[in-house]
């Protein structure tokens, strides 16, 4: 009966297209710990002080991150499918792979931005070009410079790194979104960085909340009380299933788009050089990193469960093991005889990660240091002022502020 559906996305919906994910076995953070990149961690690389310190570390690593030639998956296409039937509201997508637009869909936000297009860092140009103007450097490990005479700086592609505030088109359809949803999907992803994370105390209690993921997630207490119901297994046999419940066709493969290059780096024999996405077997079990939680965490209270360390291939049908929880045959699921943990005792799942507490004050656009005391809006999404801007000509008449303090 929804309308007005809300998706928040992550990198679950695309692992099927070839494209790693970052925390899992086999991800991005393990890929770039396997180089010599000369980093205090894989975070690091994605930190935009250490590159406008030194950039070339990330155009070592960054042909990596290209999906060149791909197709979207089920999923992406299971949700286009929902925009086609008018009951999409907006899909949230902490991806920048793209690959919303390729599968259809419009109404969409990219809330760490995408590999689409690049900028120069210089702070007195602002250059912006299509991806495909760098596309060749990229694809060789070569710093791209910007395009303009005399200017001599960085580009680098318009995604969203550690230290840089969050496109305001997120904040300003979420507030719009906000009164307007009646069903909030979280589909592959585990909610372990902010302020995405947040985005479920958002909306009011009232509207239903379902998770589709691999294993197990719980959001803190203090974002939400939990699910109404949580699809266990890869996010396109979901999808496949929802799609067939809710009798909407999913449409034809979309055709891959490749990577344009210039005319003059075509000449030059510069095309889209080799594959980019050596990712990890969409089907292996996740790692270390995320090992799910047991039947006993989920709270189940009835009905023995045999001891298994993978969900087995049940039938296309999902099976319930406890209220709400159902798994499929995709569910990295570890099941456990013991049960009756009440679900208030859930502990967090080993895969999340403590949300690091990146704020900009909206009034001057400068970063809120940690222990500073700042003012947050109850009423809009992401909308924080400084004590000095809080206090001055920006006003508050028209927000609900409560006083916080940065990373407490």
């Amino acid at each position: 009966r929804a309308r007005n559906i809300v998706v928040v996305t992550g990198a679950g919906i695309s692992v099927s297209c070839g494209i790693p994910d970052f925390r899992g076995a086999n991800g991005i953070y393990d890929m770039i710990e396997k180089w010599d990149l000369e980093l205090p961690s894989p975070e690091a690389l994605f930190d935009i002080e250490y590159f406008d310190d030194d950039p070339q570390p990330f155009y070592r690593f960054a042909r990596t991150l290209f999906p060149g030639s791909i197709r979207p998956s089920k999923m992406h296409r299971f949700l286009a499918a929902l925009e086609r039937q008018g009951k999409l509201l907006r899909n949230y997508t902490q991806n920048i792979d793209g690959l919303e637009r390729v599968a259809g869909l419009t109404k969409y936000v990219a809330c760490h931005g995408s590999l689409d297009t690049a900028t120069c860092r210089a702070k007195r140009c602002r250059y912006s070009c299509p991806a495909s103007e760098i596309y060749a450097d990229v694809m060789r490990g070569r710093v791209p410079q910007c395009r303009r005479r005399e200017c001599g700086g960085v580009l680098k592609p318009d995604v969203v790194f550690f230290g840089e505030a969050l496109p305001k088109a997120m904040s300003k359809a979420l507030n719009g979104d906000r009164k307007k949803a009646d069903c909030i999907l979280i589909i592959g992803t585990s909610l372990a960085v902010a302020p995405i994370s947040t985005v479920l105390g958002f909306f009011p209690e009232t509207v239903p909340q379902i998770a589709i993921n691999k294993v197990p997630i719980k959001p803190p207490k203090r974002v939400s009380e939990g699910f109404d119901a949580q699809l266990l297994g890869e996010a396109d046999e979901v999808a496949e299933f929802l799609a067939e419940q809710l009798g909407l066709g999913l449409p034809e493969d979309a055709k891959p788009e490749p990577v344009h290059v210039s005319d003059a780096d075509a000449e030059q024999g510069k095309g889209a050089g080799p594959d980019p996405n050596p990712g990890p077997n969409p089907g292996a079990n996740p790692g270390p990193g995320s090992d799910p939680l047991s039947a006993v965490e989920l709270g189940a209270k009835e009905a023995a469960i045999p001891t298994r360390t993978k969900a087995k291939a049940w039938a296309a049908e999902p099976r319930q093991i406890t209220a709400g929880v159902f798994a499929f045959s995709t569910a990295g699921l570890e099941v456990g005889a013991a049960l009756g943990r009440p679900r208030d005792a859930l502990p967090k799942p080993a895969a999340a990660c403590e949300p690091m507490d990146i704020i900009f004050c909206d009034g001057c656009d400068r970063r809120l240091q940690p222990s500073q005391k700042f003012f947050s809006c109850k009423e809009c999404f992401g909308f924080d002022l400084c004590e000095r801007c809080f206090r001055g000509k920006h006003g508050h008449a028209a927000h609900g502020f409560t006083a916080q303090v940065v990373g407490r």
